[in-house]
């Protein structure tokens, strides 16, 4: 049924029932008792407002987009549902998109999103396209980065206590003894990988071993197998030669576990191995993998209220940025653990 059909049953111009149906009774000066009939006959009828034309008469879509780095990466294919279904509750649809970490169409995705007239962002940034994100901040654009930071530049942010998380890990490899330990990383120019390396440097500065720039290796976001295994070849044997391998993400850790396998490598006997970014799977492979785990769904579900706040806020109005940092926990398994270490010495 039709809004004006509504209006003519119940004696009442289309525009008050208009007003009434898309939740704007109040502001307009509709009776209340007025209102309760309209909600009233709407619920018997079971109407449903059509959405186009509801974001016509509002200005909202309530759709909200969603740009993250590979829907294919479990880690991120997590967020993006944590993210739906917190938006879904809130009554808002998730348009998500992948950038590949191509910083052009990264750019070029935020511009349709726009144009597709989307009533808020949420982005996990190849961290090169500062000056949009900074366009969309000026301009009261209702926006929340995940997961990634620009240094220098206040947004609205969930992330993980990164800098705590990746030190956890490398001390837990230092307090087991190893004296030894070798980084495989990626994309430094993200501070969030960053941070990650620079924690290691701590977490060695309090156990009074230098750092070794040598035993830290940075390689492509979209490195192959047998650039890994020449990496880690490097790191594995004399000078290098290191008696523990941290991975700071998901995608690195099981690139670098298959290549250890296929150099027979033996973990932990010959290299402890820990990893940034628990997966769900880390505990069922031989032997599980020790790592810290990200709290993707909180950190999806805070994105999602603090982007809707942001959307409910007059766009004029000046708010202080939000920063939330999400706690990470250490998941203790063998790939390090000295009780497995200790059982095949005897």
């Amino acid at each position: 049924m039709s809004l004006s059909r509504i209006a003519k049953e119940l004696g009442l111009s289309t525009a008050t029932v208009s007003y009434v149906v898309n939740g704007k009774g109040d502001q307009n000066k509709i009776p209340k008792d007025t209102q309760e009939r309209v909600t009233e006959y709407a619920d018997k009828i079971n109407y449903k407002p059509n959405k186009l034309a509801r974001s016509l008469f509002t200005g909202k879509t309530n759709t909200i987009g969603l740009i993250i780095s590979d829907i294919g990466n479990f880690y991120y294919s997590k967020m993006a549902k944590s993210i739906e279904e917190e938006a879904r509750k809130n009554g808002y649809e998730t348009m998500i998109v992948s950038s590949h970490e191509e910083p052009e169409l990264e750019s070029d995705i935020i511009q349709n999103l726009c144009g597709r007239k989307v009533d808020g962002l949420i982005i996990s940034t190849t961290g090169k396209n500062k000056e949009d994100i900074k366009a969309l901040r000026d301009s009261h654009f209702p926006l929340v980065l995940i997961d990634r930071r620009y240094k220098g530049l206040k947004t609205n942010l969930v992330q993980s206590e990164i800098f705590d998380g990746s030190f956890k890990v490398v001390n837990h490899l230092l307090k087991l003894n190893y004296q030894k330990i070798g980084v495989v990383t990626t994309l430094n120019h993200l501070p969030s990988m960053s941070d990650r390396v620079e924690a290691y440097k701590e977490a060695l500065k309090g156990h009074h071993i230098s750092f070794n720039s040598n035993l830290v290796k940075e390689v492509p976001f979209d490195a192959k197998l047998e650039l890994i295994k020449t990496v880690l070849s490097d790191l594995i044997t004399s000078p290098n030669a290191i008696d523990a391998l941290y991975v700071t993400n998901n995608k690195l850790t099981m690139l670098c576990y298959e290549a250890l396998t296929e150099m027979n490598v033996r973990i932990p006997f010959d290299c402890a191995f820990v990893s940034f970014d628990d997966m769900d799977y880390f505990k069922y492979i031989t032997p599980s993998l020790t790592a810290v785990k990200q709290n993707v769904d909180e950190m999806g579900k805070i994105a999602v209220r603090i982007l809707i706040e942001e959307i409910n806020t007059n766009a004029l109005t000046k708010r202080a940025k939000k920063v939330v940092k999400v706690k990470m926990d250490l998941n203790i398994r063998n790939s390090c653990g000295s009780l497995l270490k200790n059982a095949m010495a005897v």
